[in-house]
């Protein structure tokens, strides 16, 4: 199991660039993070989402990117140092080697950020991560979870819509389609596949991540879009 996951998160952590040349992570005010704010980027590899995140925030913010891998970490060292090489020696991005299943060792960060993190994970080992980042936590934390949110095919989804949180569910599309544009969302259908054959894991709606953050302490305060019509959502929740 441990190899399969280094081999599926290689993937990504091996073609950052054009795994994340899509995504557009400026639709989050990250300009308005405190000066002087940790970010900290859970399960991150080699940290190529954050590098998107960097030139959007202030000056004196400072990233931590967290990964198991020793080897991933390598590649991490490398991949900053293309971008710029004063990043590390200066303290401003920092790379540690972390067990999310074991104590956050950074508590009261303004911004615990995961990325293509939960998916891998069932339920109730997804609960266990967030705890572990509750536990860290302050009451001015924010958790960040970036992953594709499958939406409803059904145009009645009767109470979900009812106490949802800003951006948790998009416009449907007009009739006769089906709300979720049909062959439109093939991505997350079929990468729920490919999650469950690999890894056992799931791509989840709006309401199945909010139960999981539910259950480890979080509630959820807006979801933010990526794109026009990507289903690569950020969902912001703060401690309960």
């Amino acid at each position: 199991m441990g190899q399969v996951l280094t081999c599926s998160l290689g993937v990504l952590s091996l073609f950052p660039d054009q795994t994340l040349t899509n995504f557009d992570f400026s639709y989050y005010p990250w300009h308005e993070s405190p000066e002087g704010s940790t970010i900290v980027d859970v399960g991150g590899a080699v940290g190529s989402a954050v590098a998107l995140v960097l030139p959007l925030t202030p000056k004196d913010t400072k990233f931590v990117t967290q990964e198991l891998s020793p080897s991933v970490l390598e590649k991490a060292k490398a991949f900053w140092n293309e971008r710029d090489p004063n990043l590390i020696p200066n303290g401003r991005v920092v790379l540690q080697r972390h067990d999310f299943f074991q104590p956050q060792p950074i508590k009261g960060a303004e911004v615990y950020f995961m990325r293509f993190v939960l998916h891998d994970w069932k339920e109730d080992l997804c609960v266990e991560i967030l705890k572990r980042l509750h536990d860290a936590a302050s009451s001015n934390s924010r958790l960040l979870i970036v992953e594709a949110v499958v939406a409803h095919a059904c145009h009645d989804i009767g109470a979900l819509r009812d106490g949802a949180v800003e951006g948790a569910y998009p416009n449907p599309m007009p009739h006769p389609l089906p709300a979720n544009g049909g062959r439109a969302a093939e991505f997350e259908a079929g990468f729920d596949m490919h999650m469950l054959n690999l890894l056992y894991g799931v791509e989840r709606t709006y309401e199945q991540y909010r139960r999981v953050a539910d259950k480890a302490g979080w509630k959820p305060t807006k979801v933010y879009r990526t794109d026009e019509l990507s289903s690569l959502k950020i969902l912001e929740f703060v401690k309960m």
